[in-house]
């Protein structure tokens, strides 16, 4: 039916809800989602920039997840032709994450201008999760990479500073859409029972 949305939090829940009306009061995006989405998507976007097109770290610098900004880059770079293979498949690598960070980028901000609260619901969800997963493995090796020398010194503290804001704003954004969803659906439940 037109103009009409399933509570989303109804549909996880219960496995069914009556549509409610898609009105001034309820079913519209949360401002938390999409300031968390816009930001997320720009902080992604600029790390495409490099990741598509300074591999040799010559224009943004050492500040950067670059592959000359790693020991691996820079031993493929001194060891001649036999290194070759180390350095077109670490520019590969480089090149299929920063075209994953893209449809990333572009998919949350679509789920932002989205007015379905189930599907910026789950987006919030997946997104900290995916966040959360930084810790699980890769946060350990980038110390160690940093311990031996791999990476500058700092690098390691900076990025898990960096993924432990984003899993707190992502857990805010994913608060405040269950959150949403529970007030729309007792307007909504109290508009049905007056009509």
């Amino acid at each position: 039916q037109s103009g009409t949305q399933i509570a989303p939090i109804a549909v996880l829940f219960h496995g069914s809800a009556e549509p409610t009306r898609d009105t001034h009061e309820g079913a519209k995006m949360t401002k938390t989602f999409t300031i968390a989405a816009i930001l997320t998507a720009l902080s992604e976007l600029y790390s495409c920039i490099f990741l598509w097109f300074d591999h040799d770290a010559s224009t943004f610098g050492d500040a950067t997840l670059a592959p000359a900004n790693f020991e691996g880059w820079k031993l493929a770079q001194r060891g001649g032709e036999k290194w070759l293979p180390v350095e077109r498949q670490l520019s590969f690598f480089s090149l299929w994450v920063a075209i994953n960070k893209f449809f990333f980028s572009a998919l949350l901000v679509i789920c932002a201008f989205s007015r379905d609260g189930l599907t910026r619901l789950l987006a919030s969800f997946c997104t900290g999760v995916g966040c959360a997963l930084y810790f699980t493995q890769m946060s350990n090796l980038l110390n160690t990479m940093e311990e031996a020398g791999d990476v500058r010194p700092g690098q390691a503290d900076e990025m898990d500073g960096a993924m432990k804001m984003a899993v707190v704003l992502w857990l805010v954004a994913f608060a405040t859409e269950v959150h949403d969803s529970y007030k729309n659906n007792r307007i909504f439940s109290r508009k049905a029972k007056t009509e």
